[in-house]
């Protein structure tokens, strides 16, 4: 949706044409700040030596929302992009869970194949047991 956006506005002339990286998205700290949140135009707007915040808008503008997941999107700060998602979709899942309980996230393949999963457990009182999990961490803390 963000990419979409962005080719939009760069063919409308309103951004820059200049390549750009993949939009990172991250959950904010705070809930006010919405569910997802990208700094997508201030790395478009540092590329072309664009005000951040005309640059967000110009994305803004572009995106076509899916109102089943997009409530709204706002600007915040020097040009961070913020995203407020309806919670509808949720329950939708959720009842999708229900109805097909068992065979919920269950693969049908025309050729079984096996597959190995590792469950990894930090060791607890060490400083590194409260960080965000990454694969680098859980090869070097096997449990």
């Amino acid at each position: 949706m963000v990419k979409q956006a962005i080719s939009a506005a760069q063919t409308k002339g309103m951004i820059s044409d200049l390549a750009i990286a993949e939009p990172a998205f991250e959950h904010p700290n705070l809930k006010d700040h919405g569910d997802w949140s990208t700094n997508i135009a201030m790395a478009i707007a540092a590329k072309s030596k664009g005000n951040p915040r005309q640059t967000a808008q110009a994305i803004i503008d572009n995106i076509v929302p899916d109102s089943r997941y997009l409530r709204h999107v706002e600007i915040a700060g020097p040009g961070f992009i913020n995203f407020f998602l309806c919670k509808d979709w949720l329950y939708t899942v959720l009842e999708e869970v229900e109805s097909r309980r068992d065979d919920y996230g269950r693969l049908t393949r025309s050729k079984p194949e096996s597959i190995q999963v590792e469950f990894v457990s930090r060791q607890s009182g060490r400083a590194y047991a409260y960080r965000p999990w990454s694969l680098g961490g859980i090869r070097r803390y096997p449990s």
